[in-house]
């Protein structure tokens, strides 16, 4: 129900148009992002049928993700594919029209002589230093075609999933404030070039002295400042 993730929308459009060939998705824990790959995974099986990648950090997760999430997600979309086991020697299930293989993204194993038109990566941010080029690169024969979807909570600044969601344009999810209409970005509280500070903000609840807060006092004069 994206009523309740509204934010989930734009990347669902940049997935499904077929000029988009990468979408890099940074966002906290617990706020969709995962649903991403499902959706996609049941795309590609129904509408766009082409082999698939999945990578997440390693393969007995990438096993779990399947046995808890994908395996009723298909069944309840009636894609039929035998769902007792995967294959054990190449881990990979065989669809009647495309193969999803799966692989952990610590080390390149499993990720070699395969090529996928769809490749899905999940928690980039465990990934080693060039596993995600790597991984990328399973997409080379499809330049024209290729849907790359990497999502992963925040990573360190000059690590690869930086680098790679800093290539894009960067869209950030905003609410319009009530008051003046103005876009605001999700934020608790921020610091401004001026020093000033934007976000929720609790006046003189905080004592200088002790550090302690006064929690009435701050539930009273709690207030959200604009940004700009």
């Amino acid at each position: 129900d994206l009523s309740i993730s509204p934010y989930l929308r734009e990347p669902l459009r940049a997935i499904i148009d077929p000029s988009v060939r990468e979408v890099i998705i940074a966002a906290s824990p617990r706020t969709g992002k995962s649903m991403i790959h499902d959706f996609i995974a049941l795309y590609t099986l129904l509408v766009d049928p082409s082999d698939i990648l999945f990578v997440i950090d390693s393969l007995d997760k990438a096993k779990e993700w399947h046995n808890t999430r994908w395996r009723r997600l298909f069944n309840a979309n009636n894609v039929q594919y035998s769902f007792d086991r995967f294959d054990t020697k190449s881990n990979l299930i065989l669809f009647p029209n495309l193969t999803m293989r799966f692989a952990g993204g610590k080390t390149t194993t499993g990720l070699s002589s395969f090529p996928s038109r769809v490749i899905l990566a999940d928690e980039c941010w465990q990934y080693k230093k060039g596993i995600l080029q790597h991984i990328k690169s399973r997409a080379l024969e499809f330049p024209l075609s290729k849907k790359i979807v990497l999502c992963s909570q925040a990573s360190t600044e000059g690590d690869d999933f930086y680098e790679e969601w800093h290539k894009g344009t960067q869209e950030i999810w905003h609410f319009r404030c009530p008051n003046c209409n103005t876009l605001q970005p999700f934020v608790i509280s921020e610091q401004r070039e001026d020093g000033s500070y934007y976000g929720l903000q609790f006046g003189e609840a905080k004592d200088k002295r002790t550090g302690k807060w006064d929690i009435p006092k701050a539930e009273e004069i709690a207030c959200y400042r604009d940004w700009e």
